[in-house]
């Protein structure tokens, strides 16, 4: 477990596919979350994070550790070069006199929206290009090698080796108390499946994570930072809260449901030591309600800043041939359901009316849908999801964020129900912005009862991403 490079990577994690749904949820096993008490932090949600995620990548493991033994040399020297290079940039960035707060925008690699010709990152290009490339550190997990506007100035995933390094020293140095958490979280909670070992290595990765974000911090001294996904980046999150660095989180996808949104009552009396962020800025009045309702975030934590995402123009532009085009959004938990779908829909539709459009999730492999392509018919779609958004009569997701987005655009919205995710399907379906969809239905088009979309999605107000004295600060200088 602690050679792991940095336990932030889940967020981009690329075996969604292989998560297993019938897993007992975290939260409903640990119901006493001060068991995770260690020093000043509280890791019941760093153990979430292993929890959920951990066998998503039991079969890459051996694969990679393969890879890296054929290539041991290469690999080590390749590291070390991006490694001193990032210091040399942290270095100098921290050097520079700045006149005003930076802001930290810690970002999520591989998220890409096309405008014209332009490629630009999904997340940051609205909010950097609202105040200036200038204002921002801009910090991603790994390379995605785009040509995207506004790329990040650092990758974390570039510092491995001194990570490596100080989560064995930590190890070292912490053995006896390392031995002491291990025996209470296992004896404790032998439900969550972790060995005295794992408990250890994820303890130790976390803080070789924390000391190496903090010494980056210290050097960077932002007055902000801006995060994509909350969960698996506590370690940067802790680093900001040692610093004094407040942390907002911007809503990156569903909320409904989601598992890392979603805590017991149990779970307020270690609220301000379980390394969440300090405010979650969400898209619209819909989504702040989910989380202040019934929750333990306290209602001032969670703003509306509205539709953040740089996303082309909402128009719309329907196939000139007279097919109805179905688009369909997946996502890798729902493999195996996605294949049979459209199986389904290959066998009942006719070509010469229809197009069914497939467009994988950024952390799926469009190999996996190749076999179903039929030329002029069933094809998998390399265009952005917001351009099929504006081409396509019908749209079918099972939980995606799309099914919400899908409303800007007009389109008929359907929620395919799927045995591993009936409630959540339910709750997306009780909000009227889709409407139900079995595994043995076609849809059909019918935009009647079109919920308001500036419910789900409000203008984008970027005044309320910053802390008053340095949104103040930055338009005195605009």
């Amino acid at each position: 477990m602690s050679g792991r490079c940095r336990i932030q990577l889940y967020c981009d994690c690329r075996t969604v596919k292989r998560l297993s749904m019938n897993r007992t949820d975290f939260n409903s096993i640990v119901n006493d979350p001060t068991v995770f008490d260690l020093g000043e932090f509280n890791l019941a949600k760093v153990f979430h994070t292993y929890y959920y995620f951990d066998h998503l990548h039991s079969d890459q493991r051996s694969s990679a550790t393969s890879a890296l033994r054929a290539g041991l040399v290469k690999h080590f020297l390749r590291r070390l070069v991006s490694w001193v290079w990032d210091l040399f940039v942290v270095m100098k960035l921290g050097s520079v006199r700045w006149t005003r707060p930076r802001t930290v925008f810690y970002g999520s690699s591989g998220r890409i929206a096309r405008v014209g010709t332009t490629r630009y990152d999904l997340y940051n290009a609205r909010i950097v290009n609202e105040w200036g490339r200038e204002q921002f550190v801009v910090i991603e997990d790994t390379e995605d090698r785009s040509d995207k506007t506004y790329r990040p100035d650092l990758r974390l995933s570039d510092f491995g080796l001194p990570i490596h390094a100080l989560g064995k020293l930590y190890r070292y140095l912490y053995s006896r108390r390392l031995s002491r958490f291990a025996d209470r979280v296992t004896s404790r909670y032998p439900g969550l499946g972790f060995s005295r070992k794992e408990v250890t290595g994820i303890v130790s990765a976390f803080y070789a994570n924390y000391l190496v974000d903090r010494l980056l911090l210290m050097i960077l001294r932002p007055g902000h930072a801006l995060l994509i996904c909350h969960y698996g980046r506590e370690p940067f999150i802790a680093a900001c809260r040692q610093q004094g660095i407040p942390v907002t989180e911007l809503q990156h996808g569903t909320i409904a449901g989601h598992p890392f949104y979603i805590y017991p009552d149990t779970y307020r009396q270690v609220f301000e030591r379980m390394l969440l962020p300090d405010r979650i800025a969400v898209y619209g009045e819909y989504w702040r309600g989910l989380l202040v309702s019934d929750n333990i975030f306290p209602e001032g934590a969670v703003v509306v800043a509205g539709y953040y995402l740089q996303t082309p123009p909402v128009l719309r532009s329907t196939a000139s041939d007279g097919r109805t085009v179905i688009l369909l959004t997946t996502q890798g938990v729902y493999y195996r359901r996605w294949i049979d779908y459209i199986r389904f829909l290959t066998s009942q539709l006719d070509p010469a009316g229809w197009r069914v459009l497939i467009k994988p999730h950024p952390n799926e492999k469009c190999e996996d849908y190749r076999n179903l392509v039929v030329p002029g018919f069933v094809e998998l779609s390399e265009q952005g999801t917001y351009e099929l958004l504006s081409q396509c009569d019908i749209h079918v997701s099972v939980t995606s964020t799309v099914l919400f987005e899908a409303v800007r655009y007009g389109v008929t919205n359907y929620v395919l129900f799927v045995p591993e995710a009936e409630e959540r399907c339910a709750q997306i379906v009780a909000t009227r912005v889709a409407r139900p969809l079995e595994a043995n239905q076609l849809p059909a088009v019918n935009r009647d009862g079109l919920a308001d979309p500036g419910f789900y999605f409000a203008d984008f107000d970027p005044s309320v991403l910053f802390p008053t004295a340095v949104g103040a600060e930055i338009t005195r200088t605009r």
